[in-house]
């Protein structure tokens, strides 16, 4: 066993991290001033080198960490520090008007094709996946406006559409009904921000006039109705790596900042690299959890990469009846929404959704309230929507889980327990996780000697879910689950500074701390 000292701080340098893990797609955010979204609302110095790796020019990693500052900016709006994030592939969300579908537009339950898994294999031929880009199912974004009262319920305050301004025979109509939704979605406090793929002609390789015209079509958007009033507009955008070179990124970000100062401007860096959530709770990853377990003591360097959106796709894990997979899954998810960065749920993740190899093979979403009965898939996943709300609502509840810093607290691979916690002035959050397979005891050091703390017990297992709510004396069924069972109980730090845990196998506990 190891144990680190209570003050040690957690390693925030994820690049380290992230070389081992696999499924967990980052989204880094570029932000107004060149920097990338920190833990925290704040000033920070900006080097040389460090802008330059931010923008591509190939400067490395190690360039960045020793960089001089050079120059003070504003890194990131307040919203954005708060933000909970929700991906939407639209032509794949929900069909909320049927009168602008296309032709070979397929009803939304067909089939998915038989042999795309979850993991991508077998894998598809260029033809198949081909294929799959090309099918229509009719979403829409009069379908995610629809849909808003779901994603408000879900606790998720900010979108990342893809897909919103498809080529269509009726552009006037899409613009309007993008006009609408915007409009929508502020009115119920959401942030909304697309992906530069979805602006029409966007291919900065044609030259200076592609330029302009990518820039008039996206600085549109920031005001659509052109008052001066950028209320009315989309709150940012996020760009695939290449789409602009570091000089046109660079005009890009003044334009849209000069029309709304808290725009927010993502940028996806290539080669992809993963935070190792993936694989962390596997039995046989032992030598990848313990290099990730290790690095959880080490320098805590806030860099860069801390700005990273982090997607955990359910389909990585979760494989039908395989309640081993969907433990880890859960395990998993916890860990990245306590963990410092901004957490993304892919749209269908919080229901079990399987995926394909690559977003274009992604199934449209998985909605049981639709009158065609084959629309619900029999592998719905009620437990982890529940799960996935639960940890929204901690986020928007808890500020050190948007803005604390870090600190490890227990690393034991022999128990399999792993224990961090993160910190506001006032405010700390501790997170237990048991990822073996017996209860564990565990001496957690939090808070000072006589406080009285806060200690959760999320069901997060659907059979504990079903047995607290009474639903059935045997068996389970996790679409029955709509609302995850937290229990509470308070303690006293004892003596020495500690506090002691039960912690079931495959489960968490979570401590709250107020000065």
């Amino acid at each position: 066993m190891r144990r680190l000292d209570a003050a040690e701080p957690l390693a925030t340098e994820t690049d380290r991290l992230m070389r081992l893990g696999r499924a967990n797609r980052m989204w880094v955010a570029t932000l107004l001033g060149g920097c990338i979204l920190p833990v925290v609302g704040c000033k920070r110095e900006t080097g040389e080198a460090e802008r330059a790796a931010i923008e591509g020019t190939g400067v490395g990693d190690s360039a960045v960490s020793s960089a001089a500052s050079t120059a003070e900016v504003e890194l990131f709006p307040e919203w954005a520090v708060d933000a909970r994030w929700y991906y939407i592939d639209v032509p794949r969300f929900h069909n909320g008007d049927r009168s602008n579908d296309r032709a070979r537009t397929l009803p939304w339950s067909t089939d998915w094709p038989v042999g795309v898994q979850a993991d991508g294999s077998p894998p598809l031929d260029q033809a198949g996946l081909q294929a799959l880009r090309e099918r229509r199912y009719g979403g829409d974004v009069e379908g995610v406006r629809q849909r808003l009262p779901y994603l408000r319920e879900l606790g998720v305050n900010a979108l990342l559409l893809d897909r919103a301004l498809p080529r269509s025979s009726t552009p006037d109509a899409d613009d309007a009904a993008l006009v609408e939704f915007l409009r929508e979605a502020h009115a119920q406090g959401f942030h909304v921000v697309l992906r530069a793929a979805s602006l029409r002609d966007s291919d900065p390789s044609r030259g200076k006039a592609i330029e302009q015209e990518f820039f008039a079509e996206a600085l549109r958007w920031m005001d659509p109705d052109g008052d001066g009033d950028p209320s009315d507009g989309v709150d940012g955008w996020c760009l695939d790596p290449g789409t602009l070179s570091p000089q046109r990124l660079q005009r890009f970000r003044q334009q849209i900042t000069d029309i709304n100062p808290q725009a927010l401007l993502l940028v996806r860096r290539q080669p992809f690299r993963y935070l190792p959530v993936a694989s962390l709770f596997y039995p046989e990853r032992k030598r990848e959890r313990e290099e990730l377990l290790a690095g959880l003591g080490g320098d805590a360097t806030f860099r860069a990469e801390l700005g990273t959106l982090s997607e955990l796709h359910a389909a990585s894990y979760s494989v039908a009846d395989d309640s081993e997979r969907d433990a880890q899954w859960r395990l998993a998810t916890v860990f990245l929404h306590f963990y410092p960065g901004a957490p993304v749920t892919v749209y269908g993740d919080e229901v079990g959704m399987f995926r394909g190899a690559g977003a274009p093979s992604n199934p449209p979403m998985w909605w049981n309230d639709l009158p065609d009965s084959g629309t619900k898939s029999p592998d719905y996943r009620g437990d982890f929507y529940a799960l996935v709300q639960w940890l929204h609502s901690m986020r928007a509840e808890h500020a050190p889980l948007r803005r604390g810093a870090c600190r490890a607290i227990l690393l034991d691979e022999s128990k399999k327990i792993l224990a961090f916690a993160r910190s506001v002035p006032g405010e700390e959050v501790a997170l237990a996780i048991n990822f073996g397979d017996t209860k564990q005891k565990v001496m957690l050091p939090v808070g000072k000697p006589g406080q009285l703390v806060y200690v959760l017990s999320p069901a997060i297992d659907p059979e504990r879910a079903i047995r607290f709510w009474k639903r059935k004396k045997s068996g389970y069924d996790p679409a029955e689950i709509h609302r995850l069972p937290v229990g509470g109980s308070k303690q006293f730090v004892n003596r020495e500074g500690k506090i002691r845990l039960w912690v079931k196998p495959m489960s968490v506990r979570v401590v709250l701390v107020f000065d």
